[in-house]
Order: structure tokens, then sequence, then C-alpha cells
């Protein structure tokens, strides 16, 4: 599976890229973490879209998940 590492000033994290991988990431998150909690950001265009098909996956992996959903823009990334 092919890994990019980001680097910020609290550590680094793995970014993982792979086709299909939404409908798995429960499965791939349980590799990586140590908890069992997971909270999904997202904006309001991708949200609809994908959040909750990310979100069952995360909780047929056994996480409990909450999301928040923002206002897609810039102005939202701060």
């Amino acid at each position: 599976m092919p890994e990019l590492v980001a680097s910020t000033a609290s550590g680094d994290y793995p970014i993982l890229i792979q086709q299909g991988s939404l409908d798995r990431v429960g499965e791939i998150a349980a590799t990586i973490c140590r908890g069992r909690r997971a909270f999904v950001v997202t904006d309001d265009h991708v949200g609809p879209l994908y959040l909750e098909r990310a979100e069952q996956s995360l909780r047929q992996a056994g996480f409990t998940v909450a999301h928040e959903v923002l206002a897609a823009g810039e102005a939202s990334k701060t």
C-alpha cells in the first residue's frame, strides 16, 4: 500500500492512498490506531457524498464515530 508521511509540529502521521480505501477506512485505521474512537471532519460538499460510507466502515471495524461537517471554502480551513 503506498504510504506518505505528513510531518506536523505535533508529530508525523501516515497518509495512505489506495483505490477502494473509502470502504476499508475502518480496517485500515484499526491497523494504525491505538484507540477505537474516530472523529471525521468533512465539508458540506464532500460529506453528503462520502461521510456515511466512511462512518459505516469505521463502525464495522469497532470504532465509535462522531463527525463535524464544516462549510466548504477557504474560510473554514482555519
